[in-house]
Protein backbone atom coordinates (compact mmCIF):
# COMPACT_ATOMS: atom_id res chain seq x y z
CA UNK A 1 0.00 0.00 0.00
CA UNK A 2 2.80 2.41 0.81
CA UNK A 3 4.21 1.87 -2.64
CA UNK A 4 0.80 2.43 -4.22
CA UNK A 5 0.15 5.72 -2.45
CA UNK A 6 3.69 6.98 -2.75
CA UNK A 7 3.72 10.55 -4.09
CA UNK A 8 5.67 11.81 -7.07
CA UNK A 9 6.55 15.22 -5.68
CA UNK A 10 10.19 14.16 -5.33
CA UNK A 11 10.31 12.66 -8.83
CA UNK A 12 11.09 13.78 -12.31
CA UNK A 13 8.26 12.35 -14.42
CA UNK A 14 8.03 11.98 -18.20
CA UNK A 15 5.14 10.36 -20.07
CA UNK A 16 5.45 9.52 -23.75
CA UNK A 17 2.62 10.61 -26.08
CA UNK A 18 -0.04 8.25 -27.46
CA UNK A 19 -0.29 6.23 -24.25
CA UNK A 20 3.41 5.47 -24.26
CA UNK A 21 5.68 4.55 -21.33
CA UNK A 22 6.13 6.60 -18.17
CA UNK A 23 9.54 7.28 -16.61
CA UNK A 24 10.09 8.30 -12.98
CA UNK A 25 13.42 9.32 -11.54
CA UNK A 26 13.29 9.80 -7.78
CA UNK A 27 15.22 12.98 -7.11
CA UNK A 28 17.84 12.45 -4.35
CA UNK A 29 19.54 15.76 -5.09
CA UNK A 30 17.28 17.63 -2.71
CA UNK A 31 19.20 19.15 0.17
CA UNK A 32 17.40 17.13 2.85
CA UNK A 33 18.36 13.87 1.13
CA UNK A 34 21.49 11.99 2.17
CA UNK A 35 24.30 12.18 -0.38
CA UNK A 36 24.73 8.42 -0.26
CA UNK A 37 21.20 7.74 -1.52
CA UNK A 38 21.27 6.70 -5.16
CA UNK A 39 18.34 7.69 -7.33
CA UNK A 40 16.27 4.99 -9.00
CA UNK A 41 14.98 5.25 -12.56
CA UNK A 42 11.70 3.37 -13.01
CA UNK A 43 9.94 2.83 -16.33
CA UNK A 44 6.30 1.72 -16.50
CA UNK A 45 3.80 1.09 -19.23
CA UNK A 46 0.80 3.41 -19.41
CA UNK A 47 -1.23 0.74 -17.62
CA UNK A 48 1.26 0.66 -14.72
CA UNK A 49 3.14 -2.52 -15.63
CA UNK A 50 6.84 -2.26 -14.62
CA UNK A 51 9.16 -2.35 -17.61
CA UNK A 52 12.54 -1.50 -16.05
CA UNK A 53 14.18 -0.29 -12.86
CA UNK A 54 17.81 0.71 -12.48
CA UNK A 55 20.04 2.66 -10.12
CA UNK A 56 21.12 6.02 -11.49
CA UNK A 57 24.91 6.14 -11.39
CA UNK A 58 25.49 9.33 -13.36
CA UNK A 59 25.18 13.02 -12.45
CA UNK A 60 22.17 15.11 -11.38
CA UNK A 61 19.34 15.12 -13.91
CA UNK A 62 17.45 18.29 -14.82
CA UNK A 63 14.78 16.91 -17.14
CA UNK A 64 13.42 13.70 -18.66
CA UNK A 65 11.61 13.23 -21.96
CA UNK A 66 10.72 10.64 -24.56
CA UNK A 67 11.74 10.77 -28.21
CA UNK A 68 9.47 9.82 -31.09
CA UNK A 69 11.24 6.44 -31.17
CA UNK A 70 10.35 5.92 -27.49
CA UNK A 71 13.89 6.43 -26.27
CA UNK A 72 14.24 8.11 -22.88
CA UNK A 73 16.38 11.28 -22.96
CA UNK A 74 17.90 12.24 -19.60
CA UNK A 75 19.37 15.77 -19.56
CA UNK A 76 21.98 16.29 -16.83
CA UNK A 77 23.24 19.46 -15.18
CA UNK A 78 26.59 19.18 -16.98
CA UNK A 79 24.89 19.20 -20.41
CA UNK A 80 25.25 15.48 -21.06
CA UNK A 81 22.18 13.74 -22.47
CA UNK A 82 21.93 10.01 -21.75
CA UNK A 83 19.67 7.91 -23.98
CA UNK A 84 17.98 4.75 -22.67
CA UNK A 85 15.72 2.19 -24.30
CA UNK A 86 12.23 1.24 -23.25
CA UNK A 87 13.54 -1.57 -21.03
CA UNK A 88 16.27 0.46 -19.35
CA UNK A 89 19.09 -0.49 -21.72
CA UNK A 90 21.67 2.25 -22.27
CA UNK A 91 21.86 3.30 -25.92
CA UNK A 92 24.21 6.28 -26.26
CA UNK A 93 25.01 9.76 -24.95
CA UNK A 94 25.84 13.19 -26.35
CA UNK A 95 26.68 16.66 -25.03
CA UNK A 96 24.86 19.97 -25.45
CA UNK A 97 28.18 21.85 -25.72
CA UNK A 98 31.39 22.43 -23.78
CA UNK A 99 30.35 25.85 -22.45
CA UNK A 100 27.56 24.17 -20.47
CA UNK A 101 30.16 22.52 -18.22
CA UNK A 102 30.87 25.88 -16.60
CA UNK A 103 27.40 27.44 -16.48
CA UNK A 104 25.30 24.28 -15.87
CA UNK A 105 21.85 23.51 -17.22
CA UNK A 106 18.94 25.13 -15.38
CA UNK A 107 16.08 23.66 -17.38
CA UNK A 108 15.47 21.60 -20.52
CA UNK A 109 12.70 20.69 -22.95
CA UNK A 110 12.33 17.67 -25.20
CA UNK A 111 10.20 18.48 -28.26
CA UNK A 112 9.14 16.78 -31.49
CA UNK A 113 9.35 18.07 -35.06
CA UNK A 114 8.99 16.61 -38.52
CA UNK A 115 12.76 16.04 -38.49
CA UNK A 116 12.74 13.97 -35.30
CA UNK A 117 13.00 14.67 -31.59
CA UNK A 118 14.88 17.70 -30.33
CA UNK A 119 16.39 18.97 -27.07
CA UNK A 120 16.59 22.58 -25.89
CA UNK A 121 18.26 23.87 -22.72
CA UNK A 122 18.73 27.10 -20.81
CA UNK A 123 21.99 27.53 -18.86
CA UNK A 124 22.96 29.42 -15.73
CA UNK A 125 24.24 32.20 -18.01
CA UNK A 126 20.66 32.57 -19.37
CA UNK A 127 21.68 31.31 -22.82
CA UNK A 128 19.61 28.88 -24.87
CA UNK A 129 20.98 26.00 -26.94
CA UNK A 130 18.98 23.52 -28.98
CA UNK A 131 19.23 20.66 -31.44
CA UNK A 132 16.18 19.98 -33.62
CA UNK A 133 17.10 16.33 -34.16
CA UNK A 134 19.03 14.25 -31.64
CA UNK A 135 19.52 11.56 -34.30
CA UNK A 136 21.59 14.03 -36.36
CA UNK A 137 23.02 16.28 -33.68
CA UNK A 138 23.60 19.88 -34.80
CA UNK A 139 23.76 22.28 -31.86
CA UNK A 140 22.53 25.86 -32.31
CA UNK A 141 23.31 28.50 -29.71
CA UNK A 142 20.44 30.97 -29.75
CA UNK A 143 20.93 34.76 -29.60
CA UNK A 144 21.23 36.43 -26.21
CA UNK A 145 18.18 38.06 -24.59
CA UNK A 146 19.48 41.44 -23.33
CA UNK A 147 16.82 41.92 -20.63
CA UNK A 148 17.17 38.41 -19.22
CA UNK A 149 19.08 38.58 -15.92
CA UNK A 150 17.70 35.41 -14.33
CA UNK A 151 15.79 32.33 -15.39
CA UNK A 152 12.66 33.14 -17.45
CA UNK A 153 9.32 32.71 -15.70
CA UNK A 154 8.32 30.21 -18.39
CA UNK A 155 9.54 29.15 -21.82
CA UNK A 156 8.97 26.51 -24.49
CA UNK A 157 10.33 25.26 -27.80
CA UNK A 158 8.16 25.47 -30.89
CA UNK A 159 8.56 24.78 -34.59
CA UNK A 160 7.41 27.20 -37.29
CA UNK A 161 8.13 27.03 -41.01
CA UNK A 162 10.37 23.97 -40.48
CA UNK A 163 12.58 25.95 -38.06
CA UNK A 164 12.84 25.45 -34.29
CA UNK A 165 12.36 28.55 -32.10
CA UNK A 166 12.41 29.41 -28.41
CA UNK A 167 9.55 31.42 -26.89
CA UNK A 168 10.22 32.82 -23.40
CA UNK A 169 8.60 35.19 -20.95
CA UNK A 170 10.43 37.91 -19.01
CA UNK A 171 7.94 39.71 -16.79
CA UNK A 172 5.08 41.01 -18.96
CA UNK A 173 7.08 40.63 -22.19
CA UNK A 174 7.46 37.72 -24.60
CA UNK A 175 10.54 37.10 -26.76
CA UNK A 176 10.95 34.81 -29.75
CA UNK A 177 14.43 33.46 -30.48
CA UNK A 178 15.50 32.05 -33.81
CA UNK A 179 18.96 31.29 -35.15
CA UNK A 180 19.57 34.92 -36.10
CA UNK A 181 17.76 37.30 -33.75
CA UNK A 182 15.78 37.92 -30.58
CA UNK A 183 12.41 39.55 -31.26
CA UNK A 184 9.83 40.96 -28.85
CA UNK A 185 6.31 39.72 -29.57
CA UNK A 186 2.90 40.68 -28.18
CA UNK A 187 -0.17 38.44 -28.06
CA UNK A 188 -3.13 40.25 -29.66
CA UNK A 189 -6.17 40.99 -27.50
CA UNK A 190 -4.49 40.22 -24.18
CA UNK A 191 -6.40 41.48 -21.13
CA UNK A 192 -4.71 44.49 -19.45
CA UNK A 193 -2.93 44.39 -16.14
CA UNK A 194 -0.60 41.47 -16.86
CA UNK A 195 2.72 41.75 -15.06
CA UNK A 196 3.99 38.22 -15.62
CA UNK A 197 3.36 35.05 -17.62
CA UNK A 198 3.43 32.02 -15.31
CA UNK A 199 2.94 29.12 -17.73
CA UNK A 200 2.81 28.48 -21.46
CA UNK A 201 1.87 25.46 -23.57
CA UNK A 202 2.16 24.83 -27.29
CA UNK A 203 -0.07 22.30 -29.05
CA UNK A 204 1.38 19.04 -30.36
CA UNK A 205 1.16 20.35 -33.93
CA UNK A 206 2.76 23.70 -32.97
CA UNK A 207 -0.26 25.52 -34.38
CA UNK A 208 -1.65 26.94 -31.14
CA UNK A 209 -0.33 28.52 -27.98
CA UNK A 210 -1.80 28.98 -24.50
CA UNK A 211 -0.51 31.54 -21.97
CA UNK A 212 -1.40 31.67 -18.26
CA UNK A 213 -1.00 35.11 -16.69
CA UNK A 214 -0.60 36.25 -13.10
CA UNK A 215 -4.07 37.80 -13.35
CA UNK A 216 -5.62 34.33 -13.68
CA UNK A 217 -6.41 34.60 -17.39
CA UNK A 218 -5.68 31.96 -20.02
CA UNK A 219 -5.00 33.45 -23.45
CA UNK A 220 -5.37 31.01 -26.37
CA UNK A 221 -4.28 31.81 -29.91
CA UNK A 222 -2.09 30.77 -32.80
CA UNK A 223 1.54 29.93 -32.09
CA UNK A 224 2.60 32.71 -34.46
CA UNK A 225 0.95 35.17 -31.99
CA UNK A 226 -0.95 36.77 -34.87
CA UNK A 227 -4.47 35.65 -33.97
CA UNK A 228 -6.42 35.32 -30.74
CA UNK A 229 -8.82 32.40 -30.38
CA UNK A 230 -10.30 33.07 -26.96
CA UNK A 231 -9.51 34.20 -23.42
CA UNK A 232 -10.79 32.73 -20.18
CA UNK A 233 -10.70 33.95 -16.59
CA UNK A 234 -9.88 31.04 -14.24
CA UNK A 235 -10.24 33.14 -11.09
CA UNK A 236 -7.12 31.35 -9.84
CA UNK A 237 -3.88 33.27 -9.70
CA UNK A 238 -1.65 30.49 -8.42
CA UNK A 239 0.66 29.14 -11.14
CA UNK A 240 -0.54 25.76 -12.45
CA UNK A 241 1.63 22.69 -12.17
CA UNK A 242 0.96 21.75 -15.78
CA UNK A 243 -0.90 23.01 -18.81
CA UNK A 244 -1.40 21.01 -22.01
CA UNK A 245 -3.53 21.08 -25.15
CA UNK A 246 -6.11 18.39 -25.86
CA UNK A 247 -9.59 17.94 -27.30
CA UNK A 248 -12.85 17.48 -25.47
CA UNK A 249 -14.37 13.98 -25.58
CA UNK A 250 -16.72 13.41 -28.55
CA UNK A 251 -16.12 16.88 -29.93
CA UNK A 252 -13.70 18.75 -32.17
CA UNK A 253 -13.17 21.75 -29.92
CA UNK A 254 -9.78 23.15 -29.07
CA UNK A 255 -9.18 22.83 -25.37
CA UNK A 256 -6.47 23.38 -22.78
CA UNK A 257 -6.25 21.31 -19.61
CA UNK A 258 -4.80 23.16 -16.61
CA UNK A 259 -3.75 21.26 -13.49
CA UNK A 260 -3.21 22.59 -9.97
CA UNK A 261 -2.58 20.65 -6.78
CA UNK A 262 -6.24 19.76 -6.25
CA UNK A 263 -8.02 21.00 -9.34
CA UNK A 264 -8.17 20.06 -13.01
CA UNK A 265 -9.75 22.57 -15.39
CA UNK A 266 -10.59 22.24 -19.10
CA UNK A 267 -11.07 25.53 -20.97
CA UNK A 268 -11.57 26.51 -24.59
CA UNK A 269 -14.41 26.34 -27.11
CA UNK A 270 -12.97 26.93 -30.59
CA UNK A 271 -13.52 24.05 -33.09
CA UNK A 272 -10.60 21.94 -34.30
CA UNK A 273 -10.31 18.29 -35.26
CA UNK A 274 -7.64 15.91 -34.03
CA UNK A 275 -6.65 12.48 -35.28
CA UNK A 276 -6.51 9.25 -33.34
CA UNK A 277 -3.01 8.07 -32.38
CA UNK A 278 -3.03 4.90 -34.46
CA UNK A 279 -3.79 6.84 -37.60
CA UNK A 280 -0.92 9.21 -36.96
CA UNK A 281 1.53 6.51 -35.98
CA UNK A 282 0.63 4.08 -38.85
CA UNK A 283 0.20 0.35 -38.40
CA UNK A 284 3.94 -0.30 -38.89
CA UNK A 285 4.88 1.96 -35.97
CA UNK A 286 2.16 0.38 -33.83
CA UNK A 287 3.66 -3.06 -34.49
CA UNK A 288 7.17 -1.77 -33.76
CA UNK A 289 6.01 -0.47 -30.39
CA UNK A 290 4.30 -3.74 -29.52
CA UNK A 291 7.52 -5.60 -30.39
CA UNK A 292 9.50 -3.11 -28.31
CA UNK A 293 7.25 -4.01 -25.37
CA UNK A 294 7.74 -7.74 -26.16
CA UNK A 295 4.00 -8.20 -26.72
CA UNK A 296 4.70 -10.59 -29.58
CA UNK A 297 1.41 -12.59 -29.53
CA UNK A 298 -0.67 -9.42 -29.70
CA UNK A 299 1.44 -8.07 -32.58
CA UNK A 300 1.03 -11.35 -34.50
CA UNK A 301 -2.75 -11.33 -33.96
CA UNK A 302 -2.93 -7.80 -35.37
CA UNK A 303 -0.86 -8.85 -38.42
CA UNK A 304 -3.14 -11.81 -39.06
CA UNK A 305 -6.29 -9.73 -38.59
CA UNK A 306 -5.03 -7.08 -41.04
CA UNK A 307 -3.67 -9.81 -43.35
CA UNK A 308 -0.31 -8.11 -43.71
CA UNK A 309 2.31 -9.76 -45.95
CA UNK A 310 4.45 -12.32 -44.12
CA UNK A 311 7.71 -10.39 -44.58
CA UNK A 312 6.23 -7.16 -43.20
CA UNK A 313 4.24 -8.83 -40.45
CA UNK A 314 4.47 -12.23 -38.79
CA UNK A 315 7.92 -13.24 -40.09
CA UNK A 316 9.53 -10.01 -38.91
CA UNK A 317 7.90 -10.24 -35.48
CA UNK A 318 8.94 -13.88 -35.07
CA UNK A 319 12.52 -12.90 -35.93
CA UNK A 320 12.53 -10.31 -33.13
CA UNK A 321 10.97 -12.86 -30.77
CA UNK A 322 13.61 -15.46 -31.65
CA UNK A 323 16.44 -12.99 -31.06
CA UNK A 324 14.97 -12.06 -27.68
CA UNK A 325 14.62 -15.72 -26.65
CA UNK A 326 18.15 -16.55 -27.78
CA UNK A 327 19.47 -13.62 -25.76
CA UNK A 328 17.66 -15.04 -22.71
CA UNK A 329 19.29 -18.42 -23.30
CA UNK A 330 22.71 -16.83 -23.49
CA UNK A 331 22.20 -15.12 -20.16
CA UNK A 332 20.62 -18.13 -18.41
CA UNK A 333 23.11 -20.77 -19.59
CA UNK A 334 26.17 -18.56 -19.48
CA UNK A 335 27.26 -19.71 -22.97
CA UNK A 336 28.64 -22.94 -21.50
CA UNK A 337 26.59 -25.63 -23.18
CA UNK A 338 25.16 -23.88 -26.20
CA UNK A 339 26.23 -22.69 -29.61
CA UNK A 340 23.51 -20.46 -31.03
CA UNK A 341 22.81 -19.85 -34.68
CA UNK A 342 22.57 -16.07 -34.92
CA UNK A 343 19.62 -14.59 -36.76
CA UNK A 344 20.99 -12.23 -39.39
CA UNK A 345 18.56 -9.62 -40.58
CA UNK A 346 16.41 -9.74 -37.45
CA UNK A 347 14.82 -6.38 -38.22
CA UNK A 348 13.43 -7.55 -41.55
CA UNK A 349 14.17 -11.05 -42.89
CA UNK A 350 13.34 -9.89 -46.38
CA UNK A 351 15.69 -6.91 -46.34
CA UNK A 352 19.38 -7.76 -46.86
CA UNK A 353 20.29 -4.20 -45.95
CA UNK A 354 19.62 -4.98 -42.27
CA UNK A 355 22.05 -7.87 -42.22
CA UNK A 356 25.53 -7.71 -40.86
CA UNK A 357 27.71 -7.73 -43.96
CA UNK A 358 31.06 -7.75 -42.19
CA UNK A 359 30.77 -11.20 -40.69
CA UNK A 360 28.99 -14.40 -41.66
CA UNK A 361 27.05 -15.26 -38.53
CA UNK A 362 25.14 -18.27 -39.86
CA UNK A 363 26.16 -21.90 -39.70
CA UNK A 364 26.11 -24.10 -42.77
CA UNK A 365 23.55 -26.87 -43.08
CA UNK A 366 26.16 -29.42 -42.20
CA UNK A 367 26.83 -27.56 -38.92
CA UNK A 368 23.28 -27.15 -37.71
CA UNK A 369 22.63 -30.77 -36.84
CA UNK A 370 25.85 -31.28 -34.80
CA UNK A 371 25.31 -27.96 -33.00
CA UNK A 372 21.87 -29.13 -31.93
CA UNK A 373 23.27 -32.41 -30.65
CA UNK A 374 25.76 -30.51 -28.50
CA UNK A 375 23.24 -28.42 -26.57
CA UNK A 376 20.03 -30.44 -26.81
CA UNK A 377 20.70 -32.53 -23.63
CA UNK A 378 21.40 -29.34 -21.69
CA UNK A 379 18.09 -27.89 -22.86
CA UNK A 380 16.11 -30.98 -21.94
CA UNK A 381 17.68 -31.07 -18.49
CA UNK A 382 16.96 -27.40 -17.85
CA UNK A 383 14.37 -26.43 -15.29
CA UNK A 384 12.99 -23.73 -17.59
CA UNK A 385 9.81 -25.02 -19.27
CA UNK A 386 10.52 -23.04 -22.44
CA UNK A 387 13.98 -24.39 -23.09
CA UNK A 388 13.27 -27.97 -24.32
CA UNK A 389 11.24 -26.71 -27.26
CA UNK A 390 14.16 -24.51 -28.25
CA UNK A 391 16.39 -27.54 -28.59
CA UNK A 392 14.35 -28.54 -31.63
CA UNK A 393 14.88 -25.33 -33.56
CA UNK A 394 18.29 -26.08 -35.15
CA UNK A 395 17.22 -29.57 -36.30
CA UNK A 396 13.96 -28.42 -37.86
CA UNK A 397 15.58 -28.01 -41.32
CA UNK A 398 16.48 -31.71 -41.20
CA UNK A 399 12.83 -32.74 -40.72
CA UNK A 400 10.55 -31.55 -43.55
CA UNK A 401 7.28 -32.23 -41.72
CA UNK A 402 7.11 -28.99 -39.67
CA UNK A 403 8.11 -26.90 -42.68
CA UNK A 404 5.46 -28.58 -44.81
CA UNK A 405 2.85 -27.83 -42.14
CA UNK A 406 3.92 -24.19 -41.99
CA UNK A 407 3.78 -23.92 -45.80
CA UNK A 408 0.29 -25.44 -45.82
CA UNK A 409 -0.91 -22.93 -43.21
CA UNK A 410 0.57 -20.11 -45.26
CA UNK A 411 -1.18 -21.44 -48.38
CA UNK A 412 -4.52 -21.60 -46.53
CA UNK A 413 -4.18 -17.98 -45.42
CA UNK A 414 -3.37 -16.93 -48.97
CA UNK A 415 -6.30 -18.94 -50.38
CA UNK A 416 -8.66 -17.26 -47.95
CA UNK A 417 -7.38 -13.87 -49.07
CA UNK A 418 -7.81 -14.84 -52.74
CA UNK A 419 -11.42 -15.84 -52.10
CA UNK A 420 -12.10 -12.48 -50.45
CA UNK A 421 -10.44 -10.48 -53.21
CA UNK A 422 -11.24 -12.50 -56.35
CA UNK A 423 -14.19 -14.66 -55.38
CA UNK A 424 -14.40 -18.25 -56.50
CA UNK A 425 -13.25 -21.40 -54.71
CA UNK A 426 -9.62 -21.56 -53.60
CA UNK A 427 -9.73 -22.93 -50.05
CA UNK A 428 -8.33 -26.47 -49.59
CA UNK A 429 -6.98 -26.64 -53.16
CA UNK A 430 -3.48 -27.99 -53.60
CA UNK A 431 -0.70 -25.58 -54.53
CA UNK A 432 -0.78 -27.04 -58.08
CA UNK A 433 -4.53 -26.50 -58.40
CA UNK A 434 -4.36 -23.02 -56.87
CA UNK A 435 -1.86 -21.85 -59.50
CA UNK A 436 -3.91 -23.51 -62.24
CA UNK A 437 -7.13 -21.87 -61.02
CA UNK A 438 -5.47 -18.45 -61.02
CA UNK A 439 -4.25 -18.93 -64.59
CA UNK A 440 -7.65 -20.17 -65.73
CA UNK A 441 -9.16 -17.05 -64.16
CA UNK A 442 -6.77 -14.81 -66.09
CA UNK A 443 -4.75 -13.79 -63.02
CA UNK A 444 -1.35 -14.61 -64.50
CA UNK A 445 0.65 -12.16 -62.39
CA UNK A 446 -0.85 -13.50 -59.16
CA UNK A 447 -0.04 -17.03 -60.29
CA UNK A 448 3.58 -16.09 -60.95
CA UNK A 449 3.83 -14.34 -57.57
CA UNK A 450 2.41 -17.41 -55.83
CA UNK A 451 4.95 -19.59 -57.62
CA UNK A 452 7.77 -17.34 -56.43
CA UNK A 453 6.48 -17.26 -52.85
CA UNK A 454 6.32 -21.06 -52.65
CA UNK A 455 9.44 -21.61 -54.76
CA UNK A 456 7.76 -23.67 -57.46
CA UNK A 457 10.49 -24.79 -59.93
CA UNK A 458 10.44 -23.13 -63.33
CA UNK A 459 9.82 -26.40 -65.16
CA UNK A 460 6.77 -27.19 -63.07
CA UNK A 461 5.38 -23.66 -63.44
CA UNK A 462 5.81 -23.77 -67.21
CA UNK A 463 3.95 -27.07 -67.39
CA UNK A 464 1.12 -25.66 -65.26
CA UNK A 465 0.79 -22.51 -67.32
CA UNK A 466 1.09 -24.38 -70.63
CA UNK A 467 -1.71 -26.83 -69.83
CA UNK A 468 -3.95 -24.14 -68.31
CA UNK A 469 -3.65 -21.76 -71.28
CA UNK A 470 -4.23 -24.63 -73.70
CA UNK A 471 -7.35 -25.66 -71.79
CA UNK A 472 -8.55 -22.07 -72.12
CA UNK A 473 -7.57 -22.14 -75.81
CA UNK A 474 -5.94 -18.76 -75.25
CA UNK A 475 -3.45 -19.24 -78.07
CA UNK A 476 -2.36 -15.61 -78.20
CA UNK A 477 -1.41 -15.58 -74.50
CA UNK A 478 0.30 -18.96 -74.95
CA UNK A 479 2.45 -17.57 -77.74
CA UNK A 480 3.40 -14.55 -75.62
CA UNK A 481 4.26 -16.88 -72.76
CA UNK A 482 6.47 -19.05 -75.00
CA UNK A 483 8.44 -15.96 -76.05
CA UNK A 484 8.80 -14.50 -72.54
CA UNK A 485 12.09 -16.34 -72.08
CA UNK A 486 13.80 -19.56 -73.14
CA UNK A 487 11.55 -22.46 -72.21
CA UNK A 488 13.03 -24.66 -69.44
CA UNK A 489 10.93 -27.61 -70.72
CA UNK A 490 11.73 -27.12 -74.40
CA UNK A 491 9.08 -26.64 -77.09
CA UNK A 492 8.04 -30.21 -77.79
CA UNK A 493 5.46 -30.04 -74.94
CA UNK A 494 3.90 -27.02 -76.68
CA UNK A 495 3.49 -29.10 -79.84
CA UNK A 496 2.03 -32.02 -77.91
CA UNK A 497 -0.46 -29.87 -75.97
CA UNK A 498 -1.62 -28.01 -79.10
CA UNK A 499 -2.18 -31.28 -80.96
CA UNK A 500 -4.04 -32.63 -77.95
CA UNK A 501 -6.38 -29.66 -78.38
CA UNK A 502 -6.60 -30.48 -82.13
CA UNK A 503 -4.95 -27.22 -83.19
CA UNK A 504 -2.39 -28.17 -85.82
CA UNK A 505 -1.94 -24.56 -86.92
CA UNK A 506 -0.62 -23.49 -83.50
CA UNK A 507 1.39 -26.69 -83.11
CA UNK A 508 3.35 -25.96 -86.30
CA UNK A 509 4.49 -22.62 -84.82
CA UNK A 510 6.29 -24.43 -82.04
CA UNK A 511 7.51 -27.38 -84.14
CA UNK A 512 9.94 -25.06 -85.89
CA UNK A 513 11.40 -24.04 -82.49
CA UNK A 514 11.97 -27.57 -81.20
CA UNK A 515 15.62 -28.57 -80.72
CA UNK A 516 17.39 -30.90 -83.18
CA UNK A 517 17.21 -33.93 -80.89
CA UNK A 518 13.38 -33.79 -80.82
CA UNK A 519 12.77 -32.20 -84.22
CA UNK A 520 11.71 -35.40 -85.97
CA UNK A 521 9.17 -36.27 -83.29
CA UNK A 522 7.70 -32.76 -83.40
CA UNK A 523 7.33 -32.83 -87.20
CA UNK A 524 5.64 -36.21 -87.07
CA UNK A 525 3.20 -34.92 -84.45
CA UNK A 526 2.06 -32.14 -86.82
CA UNK A 527 1.86 -34.64 -89.73
CA UNK A 528 4.79 -33.30 -91.76
CA UNK A 529 6.27 -36.71 -92.62
CA UNK A 530 8.29 -35.49 -95.62
CA UNK A 531 10.17 -32.83 -93.63
CA UNK A 532 10.65 -35.29 -90.77
CA UNK A 533 12.27 -37.68 -93.25
CA UNK A 534 14.62 -34.95 -94.49
CA UNK A 535 15.70 -34.14 -90.92
CA UNK A 536 16.22 -37.83 -90.07
CA UNK A 537 18.30 -38.36 -93.22
CA UNK A 538 20.36 -35.27 -92.36
CA UNK A 539 20.95 -36.61 -88.84
CA UNK A 540 21.80 -40.11 -90.23
CA UNK A 541 20.04 -41.53 -87.20
CA UNK A 542 18.74 -45.08 -87.74
CA UNK A 543 16.21 -44.80 -84.91
CA UNK A 544 14.77 -41.61 -86.38
CA UNK A 545 14.66 -43.13 -89.88
CA UNK A 546 12.76 -46.14 -88.55
CA UNK A 547 10.36 -43.85 -86.67
CA UNK A 548 9.59 -41.82 -89.80
CA UNK A 549 9.21 -44.97 -91.90
CA UNK A 550 6.65 -46.31 -89.42
CA UNK A 551 4.53 -43.21 -90.04
CA UNK A 552 4.61 -43.57 -93.84
CA UNK A 553 1.48 -44.88 -95.53
CA UNK A 554 1.65 -46.53 -98.89
CA UNK A 555 -0.94 -44.30 -100.49
CA UNK A 556 0.39 -40.85 -99.61
CA UNK A 557 4.00 -41.27 -98.43
CA UNK A 558 5.38 -43.76 -100.95
CA UNK A 559 7.97 -41.32 -102.28
CA UNK A 560 9.09 -40.47 -98.75
CA UNK A 561 9.48 -44.16 -97.87
CA UNK A 562 11.57 -44.74 -101.00
CA UNK A 563 13.78 -41.78 -100.07
CA UNK A 564 14.40 -43.28 -96.63
CA UNK A 565 15.22 -46.70 -98.09
CA UNK A 566 17.74 -45.14 -100.50
CA UNK A 567 19.34 -43.22 -97.63
CA UNK A 568 19.68 -46.46 -95.65
CA UNK A 569 21.24 -48.26 -98.62
CA UNK A 570 23.78 -45.49 -99.16
CA UNK A 571 24.65 -45.51 -95.45
CA UNK A 572 25.25 -49.29 -95.53
CA UNK A 573 27.57 -48.97 -98.58
CA UNK A 574 29.71 -46.43 -96.73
Amino acid sequence: DSAFYRGTQDCLVAAAPYGGPIALLRNPWRKEKAASVRPVLDIYSASGMPLASLLWKSGPVVSLGWSAEEELLCVQEDGAVLVYGLHGDFRRHFSMGNEVLQTRVLDARIFHTEFGSGVSIVTGAQRFTLSANVGDLQLRRMPEVPVLQSAPSCWTALCQDRVAHILLAVGPDLYLLDHAACSAVTPPGLAPGVSSFLQMAVSFTYRHLALFTDTGYIWMGTASLKEKLCEFNCNIRAPPKQMVWCSRPRSKERAVVVAWERRLMVVGDAPESIQYPWRQLTIQVLLDRLVLRRLYPLAIQICEYLRLPEVQGVSRILAHWACYKIALLHSSLGDRDIRVVHLAGKADPGDPGHRDGGEDRSLGEEGQGPACCEFRPSFLASSSPGLPSWSLIPIMPHYPGPQATEDQMRLLRLQRRLEDELGGQFLDLSLHDTVTTLILGGHNKRAEQLARDFRIPDKRLWWLKLTALADLEDWEELEKFSKSKKSPIGYLPFVEICMKQHNKYEAKKYASRVGPEQKVKALLLVGDVAQAADVAIEHRNEAELSLVLSHCTGATDGATADKIQRARAQAQKK
